[in-house]
């Protein structure tokens, strides 16, 4: 992850799975393969983030390893040497990287006040000084870490958050924000790996300017040497007072004298580091020197660049830096005046990915006219580019449009395939002075990047979406029905094993069902297989965001939202069902937090799907532009709005499905037949309303207005209009507004009631009722989700009056 964030390339990602990184890096710095193969970052800067990815990844080993050591009364010296020896291992990895960031001449060059504290001729002891300290350093960690977490892994997990709450609250006050320094590496993951390093390993790299600084670290180090013998005395006094059967069986004296030792020959590493080392640098290991303070004495006293020379080229390579350390805007920004300049004569570090880098984070405020014109010009393209991009029915209104907008202003139609009128909103800011065009573009710029911002979270949402219809709710799936077979009592051996059976066939119908609609729909091979697989919603997530979709797909949006519609009524709805019956079935000890964990699952992962898949709809510009009647009535422009319209969404789906699976399965455990009888009675009234308002049964989607597939089809309309109504299928020819409306007010007042009245009858008058929980309860959970339901729902139609008609 890292080689790929920080632009490495392909090639080296794949290496870094096959696990040959180090290696690769290795013989980049070396000059062995061709520099041109690492991109994004120096070959010596993309070894040292591979030592240190090597150096985070080596720890939980021996953790785990040294934890086990103390379980046992008398470890073998093989233990002892295994922990040693993966001690001593870190301890030279974290010394050699060290050397390799101190020593080189380009760090020392560009960072002179933090890198240079080993002078050449004291390498050798000052080697031994730093692998000393990081030996003892880890050493003693690790004795305290495996005594508090073999006494009470709760309570050592509770100090790592408060350790780790305490390391955040001072990164921010020292730094001013949480973001890490270097946006190309994730924030969330780079903080964390700072706080196990200097909790385990501390590199003196550690103390350099918007990693920890230089006060930081060394009160870091203090801490954690007296926190050690706290960990071991209380780790021993609750294994002695609170576990009834000890956990630490290592004799306690022993434990001591290797934390004493480990202890010493931290201090000892110690004191030979200070006292070796370059006096002009002593004072970098306590001082309290910020990156922006840095940044911002760089920008104005430095002349040194890793590419070029001269204070341009080294303000350049500042900029690399997350924005919320650069200068002053009115220094960038004078700073960046000669962009034009560097057009007609490029200096050396003036590249395409400099270019886009720094076009893609500075504030807009710091932009030159003409950059900010250029990139309103782009944007302007690809919009119309877009705009035009859609069938002959959208061209067509789009021309209607512009004739009747023509005939009101005595103007002349623009034609479909003309360039953008200089009258156009995009274009009207060349009507003004050069700082009205200033501060229109920047206006432009910035509503520009919030829209890019929402795009970002909208394809993330997707996959996020994708991924978990795809896998996460079959693995969750998977796991209970292997629960149920195997772990049941012998008198209910048999009733759970069927459940199971059930549970299996629900999914394996969805998986064909989908590959069904893919091959009828003439979706081609790839997709059929895919949704054989269970990867569908991925594979039409894929051509949905791609500029490049397989060539098979035709219509990505509706396939996706079909392929959406078939995962929640075919699968995530009857599981929900099902698992929500044998459950109501259970009592408390034969409940586990796996059945628990797949239900809500269902639930919230149904709801989610639903509200993201209505507002993916919804929002689309094509859908609006050519349906404009139906879809809409979200807020685009209100962002505010347009949450809550989406929460209403997420709570009407999901306490009305809550209510439904109450009285489904109150009802299926009196009596199966009864609630198939039922079923079938509100399919055919639903299914028969249906055909009277359209006059048609059959689907209206081409290569699906088959009799199987259209069977199948209103299926999924009788379970989504029963369990998870779509509000997308009050569109015509699905279920129509009126219709949609009828059928959530008859499920929610009328349906859902009578069932649990029923089912609760039918239990009672068993000689043994099947369901295991109160009726009192069952009531209590009916009437609680179905009053969520109609508060969302309400919720969500009131934030938009004018489409509420629709409904």
């Amino acid at each position: 992850l890292t080689t790929y964030a920080t632009g490495q390339g392909a090639l080296p990602t794949l290496i870094a799975l096959l696990g040959f990184k180090p290696l690769y890096d290795t013989l980049n710095v070396l000059m062995v393969l061709d520099g041109a193969v690492v991109r994004g970052v120096t070959p010596s800067r993309a070894l040292s983030l591979t030592r240190y990815q090597e150096l985070q990844a080596s720890l939980p080993q021996v953790i785990f390893q040294s934890s086990q050591l103390v379980s046992f009364k008398e470890p073998t010296l093989a233990m002892w040497g295994s922990v040693g020896m993966s001690a001593v291992a870190v301890a030279v990895m974290g010394t050699i990287t060290e050397l390799d960031l101190d020593l080189l001449q380009i760090n020392r060059r560009l960072f002179e006040r933090i890198h240079g504290y080993i002078m050449k001729r004291s390498k050798q002891v000052m080697s031994i000084g730093i692998t000393l300290f990081l030996f003892g350093f880890m050493s003693s960690k690790l004795m305290a870490t495996s005594v508090m977490l073999n006494a009470s892994g709760s309570l050592f997990g509770g100090l790592v958050l408060v350790e780790l709450g305490i390391f955040l609250l001072s990164f921010y006050l020292i730094n001013g924000t949480l973001s890490f320094n270097l946006p190309q590496v994730s924030t969330p993951l780079m903080l964390l790996g700072i706080y196990l390093m200097i909790a385990a390993a501390p590199l003196p790299f550690g103390r350099f300017p918007g990693y920890l600084g230089g006060r930081m670290y060394i009160c870091s180090i203090i801490y954690f040497i007296i926190a050690n013998p706290g960990m071991v005395y209380f780790g021993l006094y609750f294994d002695g007072y609170y576990n009834s059967t000890p956990r630490i069986l290592l004799d306690a004296q022993v434990i001591w004298y290797s934390l004493g030792i480990t202890t010493a020959i931290t201090f000892t590493g110690l004191a030979i580091m200070f006292t070796f080392m370059s006096k002009t640098h002593r004072n970098t290991f306590v001082e309290n020197y910020t990156l922006k303070a840095y940044v911002k004495a760089m920008w104005e006293e430095r002349e040194s660049a890793g590419v070029g020379s001269g204070k341009a080229a080294s303000r350049a390579q500042l900029l690399k830096f997350d924005t919320h350390y650069w200068p002053e805007t009115k220094k960038v920004q004078r700073f960046l005046k000669d962009w034009d300049l560097w057009l007609e004569h490029p200096p050396e570090w003036f590249t395409g990915r400099w270019k886009k880098d720094v076009l893609k984070r500075a504030p807009v405020e710091v932009l030159p006219l003409s950059v900010l014109e250029a990139m309103h010009t782009k944007y302007m393209s690809q919009i119309y580019d877009e705009d035009h991009n859609y069938d002959d029915e959208r061209a067509e209104a789009r021309l209607k449009r512009q004739e009747k907008k023509a005939a009101r202003s005595q103007v002349s139609p623009t034609e479909p395939g003309s360039p953008v009128s200089p009258r156009s909103p995009g274009e009207s800011y060349r009507m003004l002075d050069k700082v009205g065009q200033q501060d229109k573009l920047i206006s432009y710029e910035k509503r520009r990047r919030k829209r890019k911002q929402l795009e970002k979270r909208r394809h993330f949402r997707m996959w996020f979406f994708a991924l978990l219809t795809s896998y996460v709710d079959l693995v969750s799936t998977l796991m209970v029905a292997y629960e149920l077979s195997t772990n049941s009592s012998d008198t209910s051996s048999e009733d759970r094993v069927n459940d199971a059976k059930v549970i299996l066939g629900i999914l394996i119908f969805s998986l064909f069902s989908q590959a069904g609609a893919a091959f009828l729909s003439d979706q081609g091979f790839v997709a059929t297989l895919c949704a054989l697989l269970g990867g569908k919603p991925l594979y039409d997530t894929y051509n949905v965001l791609s500029d490049r979709p397989f060539a098979a797909s035709k219509n990505p949006v509706k396939e996706l939202a079909f392929t959406q519609a078939i995962e929640v009524c075919l699968d995530a709805v009857p599981q929900s069902f099902q698992q929500c019956r044998v459950v109501v079935a259970l009592h408390a000890g034969e409940r586990s937090w796996l059945m628990w964990l797949s239900l809500w699952g269902s639930v919230v992962s149904v709801s989610y799907m639903v509200s993201a898949f209505e507002l993916d709809v919804d929002l689309s510009k094509k859908y609006r532009s050519l349906f404009g009647r139906i879809h809409g009535y979200i807020p685009s422009t209100n962002q505010y709005r347009q949450t809550m319209v989406t929460i209403g969404t997420f709570i009407f789906i999901g306490s009305y499905l809550i209510a439904k699976m109450i009285s489904v399965s109150v009802v299926r455990t009196g009596s199966g037949n009864l609630i198939a009888i039922w079923f079938a009675f509100e399919a055919i009234l639903l299914m028969s309303l249906r055909f009277l308002v359209e006059g048609e049964w059959r689907l209206s989607q081409t290569g699906l207005d088959g009799v199987a597939a259209s069977i199948v089809g209103n299926i999924c309309f009788c379970l989504g209009a029963f369990a998870a109504p779509f509000p997308y299928f009050r569109f015509p020819a699905y279920l129509g507004g009126r219709l949609w409306t009828t059928s959530v007010t008859w499920s929610l007042v009328i349906s859902n009631p009578l069932m649990l009245f029923v089912g609760l009858r039918m239990d009672s008058a068993k000689k043994e009722p099947d369901l295991a929980w109160d009726a009192a309860d069952f009531i209590m959970g009916l009437m609680l989700s179905t009053v969520a339901a109609l508060i969302g729902l309400v919720f969500r139609v009131s934030v938009n009056p004018t489409k509420s008609a629709i409904c």
